[in-house]
């Protein structure tokens, strides 16, 4: 149901990006804007590939990618930007991978420092292979419009990421550190209904922590399901 529901948004934001494309490229004020075709490099197709591999993980993030590719390629009838898309979705998947996941902030990263200048790798290798560039002003449109792309594919992945969390129950490592913030209103309610009880699961966390790091488990999960662990307290602290 998750990789359906972003299959959906992705098909949905193609549509609405080619609709708002069409309409700017034709009453752009300025030159650089006209390219109608430039337009498609600042869709936001990796969206879909830095909220998989973030919430699913690379294998399923990988064979999305395979099929938004495909998809974004039979929609516009082009090989160029079915291998755009591919190439730009490895990019994501691989950012993510590498920036690690203890916050949301490496899919932002992934976009702005990965996806956006292969997008640019990509169309500049897509002009040397058809002969070179030989009008500057539509490969820099194109240049721009890529690198709109992986920006704006990660700043929607980034927001959409605490809605598919909470609509599908999936507890990542940054809403694990989330869970495991002191200040949270139940860790305050708990310090002072039953004090005891709230030191001792604070000690508690801290030595499942460790224990989890030296057998290789995951130790943000191990310390959320320490610190909760005697949560009940609060209404019975007797």
């Amino acid at each position: 149901i998750l990789i359906c529901s972003i299959l959906i948004i992705s098909l949905l934001l193609f549509k609405v990006s080619d609709y708002l494309s069409n309409l700017f490229s034709q009453n752009a004020g300025m030159p650089f804007f006209r390219y109608a075709e430039s337009y498609r490099y600042a869709f936001p197709i990796q969206m879909g590939a830095l909220l998989s591999t973030f919430l699913a993980g690379v294998h399923i993030a990988l064979f999305l990618v395979i099929f938004i590719s495909i998809l974004f390629g039979f929609l516009f009838g082009s090989e160029l930007l079915m291998i755009f898309t591919l190439v730009g979705g490895f990019a994501a998947i691989l950012g993510v991978k590498l920036l690690g996941k203890p916050t949301r902030t490496p899919v932002l990263r992934a976009g702005n420092i990965l996806v956006a200048p292969v997008n640019v790798a990509s169309i500049t290798a897509f002009h040397l292979l058809q002969g070179g560039i030989s009008s500057w002003q539509p490969y820099l449109s194109e240049v721009f419009m890529g690198i709109l792309g992986g920006v704006m594919s990660s700043a929607l992945a980034f927001l959409l990421l605490p809605v598919m969390e909470t609509m599908f129950g999936i507890v990542t490592p940054a809403k694990l550190v989330e869970l495991t913030n002191s200040d949270l209103p139940i860790f305050r309610k708990m310090a002072l209904a039953a004090p005891g009880s709230y030191h001792h699961s604070l000690v508690v966390s801290s030595l499942a922590e460790a224990a989890a790091e030296d057998i290789d488990l995951d130790p943000m999960l191990v310390k959320a399901g320490a610190l909760y662990h005697d949560v009940g307290k609060i209404k019975r602290p007797e």
